[in-house]
């Protein structure tokens, strides 16, 4: 217990000070809150510092060492702010993005409701990032995390518009962020990811099958930690299908594999 407790204590060292080395190299100072919105509610405030560090530490844990994800924690530690949130008499939330002027700026929001379809996405209509409260493995919280922060750096670096979604411009900044996923889940299994999913790409083959088998699945997953909720787990088998779809147009090296990327994220969204 003495060990598992030194542990604990190290890494949360770790933590602060890569936090702390990180704020000191900016890309700019953060605006401050507009001081005419109201604060949040206490447990607003702990739901959002929860998810917050949760987003944080993830991120840190999968990207330490790796130049483009160690810029994408950076731009996080930096540049984010809480959400205010407003309360209706339903029950529900709507929300409203603080005034900035710093342009790097983005706000997050960590969304408590039961209901939620999707554990992560990124408005840039609103430059709002939202993630769910939903019980998620460290390491795919993580992974997920850098995805979307793929979306904050495209968006409020101007080298991504907002599109319609489905479109080919919309596609290809989710491939974009799935390829920087799919660079830090093959270094979290020290090599074995791309091993695994080929293996599997090339036995689906022999059989003339395009959609793996539970025990397919099965393969890949035994290489992360178990699950910790049912989104988690929808999302993983959406990971390793479209996985399984980009090592197929790799091994063709077709001429057209951009739009055939374009495909395949587009029949995995649809059946996932």
């Amino acid at each position: 217990m003495k060990i598992i407790g030194l542990i604990g204590v190290i890494s949360i060292g770790v933590f602060l000070m890569y936090s702390q080395f990180y704020s000191a190299r900016a890309y700019a100072q953060p605006a401050q809150i507009d001081p005419s919105l109201r604060a949040l509610l206490p447990e607003e405030r702990e739901i959002t510092d929860k998810t917050m560090r949760l987003f944080s530490q993830n991120l840190m844990l999968v990207t330490m060492g790796h130049e483009r994800g160690e810029e994408l924690f950076r731009l996080f530690v930096d540049h984010h702010i809480p959400l205010v949130i407003e309360q209706l008499g339903n029950g529900r939330t709507v929300t409203r993005v603080e005034r900035s002027t710093n342009s790097t700026q983005f706000s997050f929001f960590a969304e408590p409701w039961d209901e939620e379809e999707t554990f992560a996405s990124y408005l840039p209509q609103h430059r709002e990032l939202r993630i769910g409260t939903k019980l998620m493995s460290n390491c795919f919280f993580g992974f997920i995390a850098a995805h979307e922060m793929v979306h904050v750096d495209d968006f409020v670096s101007g080298r991504e518009s907002p599109a319609p979604s489905g479109s080919d411009e919309f596609v290809a900044g989710e491939i974009r962020a799935h390829e920087l996923e799919f660079e830090l889940i093959e270094r979290w299994t020290r090599g074995r990811f791309w091993t695994t999913i080929g293996r599997v790409e090339r036995r689906l083959a022999k059989v003339g099958r395009a959609t793996p088998f539970t025990e397919d699945m099965r393969e890949v997953d035994a290489l992360f930690p178990p699950s910790e909720s049912d989104i988690e787990r929808r999302m993983r088998n959406g990971i390793y299908v479209l996985a399984i779809s980009f090592s197929r147009i790799e091994r063709f090296g077709l001429p057209d594999a951009y739009h055939q990327k374009i495909r395949a994220y587009r029949e995995t969204i649809s059946a996932h």
